[in-house]
Order: structure tokens, then C-alpha cells, then sequence
């Protein structure tokens, strides 16, 4: 006989509880829409998205689900799909069933006019290879890095090249480089002090000689211009710049590469697959990450480097 199969619990009632009661809200509603539904399929997706539900209680602050944006939103769903593959250890069929139940909702909710987007289309269907959980995530190579440099410096845009570069570098989400403030960075030391990332930790962020350069530009710009504002990164008027970077910036970016789907986490993809590809281990990496251990890392954020493999395997001829 085989191996009996594990069920480990992740939702309890006592969290069940503590759900944002507007997120509990709109599952009723969505059920209430489904009338068509048998009570098989009912259940089905009440337990799915009462679980990400459960998610979002303890990895998202617990925020109604409109008020989390796009794009943050499908970092979100990629992390938990990842979790419910590595810690829950879902099969392909079930981790494909929970993202189709949050898509459903969505689905539901844009249909009505509630929420602009379904931020499970940013990624790709779920897939499995040997068990693992996969998607087909954009990963800039260093050919398509140096074209993206390139263009930069022909076409001058300081902020732009500047945000390419900080994110690329410090490998940090949207949200965290959005909120760095003036004050924090000190330049002599190449370090940005007490960056709140993802589930309120806070992180210093390292930069290079580079991004050093163009913070110094940037700044000589704003002073010209007479930009006035605390964040680092900012529009011309001075305000927070991430839309522009979701729309304006990773178009441009995507058109410099030469290579569709370039968004604000392909740059955080990128810098830890370059990283691993130049040496760095991947403890290090899942570090700089912050991730709480290397396995989400090793799944979703460094490439196969079947180039080394192949050497390798020469290597060890038998």
C-alpha cells in the first residue's frame, strides 16, 4: 500500500474569527451571486477563499481586499500559492482549484464593477514539474539588463533609470521602494535605514557605486526643477510615483529589454537570478529577500542554470 497522505490544518475557527469582516462580506456576497452552484461547488469555494482569506488575516495585515492593489495583490497570491504547495503540500490539481476560486471572485467583483482588475491574470496558470509548483515568471538576463542601460543613458531619464537600478539592486518590493524617504539614505555608507517591507519588517536596503551616482543626479534635477517632497522616488509634482511606475515605467522597461511582461517584481525576480548566476549562495540571497527560508526562494526568485549543469556533468564523466 502506498504512503498514507498528511493533512496539515491551516484554518482554524478562532481565525475564522478575526477575518477582515468586509472581505468576509464579499465571499457571502459572492456566494449569494452563485445561485447556479451546486453545494459541492459551494464549498468548494467557500473553503478555498476562506483559506486565502485566512492568508490574507496573517501575511497582509489582515486588508480588505480591494485596498490592496494589482499588482501587490498577485505578489500576494503567488506567495500563497507557494506556501500552500511547500508547506500544505498541495497536488497540481488543488493548488489550480484554490487560484481558480480566487479568480472567481474577482471575476464576480470586476463583473460588478468593484474591483478594476483580477490580479490572478498577472500570473501564469498553474503548473507543476516533479511536484513543484511553477510559473513562467519573466527573468531579465544579463544581455537584456546591459540593452535596458543602454537605452537609459541614450534617452537621459534620471528618475526612471534610477528606480531600474535601485530595484534591481536591492531586490526590494514596490511598496518598500515607494516609501523610502530622504532621511533615511545616507549616501556616504550606500544604505537605506528602517524600510517597512511586506508584514510591517523593517529592513536596511543596500545600494551600489551606481545607484549612489544617480541618487546624486536625481537630486541635483529635483533641486533645479524645485521639486519638493520627502520620498526619494516621486513624480515631478513631488507625489508618490508608484502607478507611473506600474503603467509608464515597466512599459518602457519591457520595450527596452525587447521582451514582454516586464513588471515592478520582475526586477526583484531578476536581481536574485542574477545573483545566484554570479556566485552569491542562496541563503544570502534569501536574506536580502527576506523571505523566511530559502525554499520559496529556491522555487520562484533563481533559474535552472542548465548552462552549469551541463559543465558539471562533463566534469563528473563516467
Amino acid at each position: 500500500m502506498g504512503e498514507k497522505r498528511k493533512y496539515i490544518r491551516s484554518v482554524y475557527p478562532e481565525d475564522i474569527e478575526k477575518i477582515n469582516s468586509q472581505n468576509k462580506d464579499l465571499l457571502d456576497k459572492f456566494l449569494v451571486g452563485k445561485r447556479n452552484l451546486s453545494d459541492t461547488t459551494r464549498n468548494s469555494y467557500s473553503g478555498d477563499i476562506l483559506a486565502f482569506l485566512v492568508y490574507i488575516l496573517k501575511h497582509a495585515e489582515n486588508k480588505h481586499l480591494f485596498d490592496i492593489d494589482v499588482e501587490e495583490m498577485a505578489e500576494i497570491i503567488d506567495d500563497y500559492i507557494s506556501y500552500c504547495s511547500i508547506v500544505l503540500g498541495n497536488s497540481e490539481r488543488r493548488l489550480a482549484r484554490r487560484t481558480s476560486s480566487i479568480s472567481s471572485l474577482y471575476i464576480f467583483y470586476k463583473k460588478r464593477r468593484k474591483a478594476k482588475e483580477n490580479p490572478v491574470e498577472l500570473l501564469e496558470r498553474v503548473k507543476a514539474t516533479s511536484g513543484q509548483y511553477v510559473t513562467a515568471h519573466v527573468f531579465l538576463s544579463a544581455e537584456q539588463v546591459e540593452k535596458i542601460r543602454s537605452r537609459l543613458r541614450e534617452n537621459s531619464n534620471i528618475p526612471l533609470e534610477l528606480y531600474f537600478e535601485l530595484a534591481l539592486f536591492t531586490m526590494a518590493r514596490i511598496n518598500a521602494l515607494c516609501s523610502i524617504r530622504l532621511n533615511q539614505v545616507d549616501l556616504e555608507k550606500k544604505i537605506i535605514v528602517g524600510v517597512v517591507e511586506k508584514e510591517g519588517y523593517v529592513v536596511n536596503l543596500y545600494f551600489s557605486d551606481r545607484v549612489k551616482t544617480l541618487i546624486g543626479k536625481w537630486l541635483a534635477e529635483r533641486s533645479q526643477i524645485g521639486i519638493e517632497s520627502e520620498l526619494l522616488l516621486c513624480t515631478k509634482r513631488g507625489s508618490d510615483i508608484k502607478s507611473t511606475i506600474q503603467t509608464t515605467y515597466t512599459q518602457t522597461l519591457s520595450e527596452y529589454a525587447g521582451v514582454k511582461g516586464v513588471t515592478a517584481h520582475c526586477l526583484r525576480r531578476s536581481g536574485s537570478d542574477l545573483r545566484k548566476k554570479a556566485g552569491m549562495t542562496l541563503e544570502d540571497i534569501s536574506k536580502l529577500l527576506n523571505h523566511k527560508s530559502t525554499a520559496v526562494t529556491q522555487a520562484h526568485y533563481v533559474q535552472a542554470d542548465y548552462e552549469k549543469l551541463r559543465e558539471e556533468v562533463d566534469r563528473y564523466d563516467i
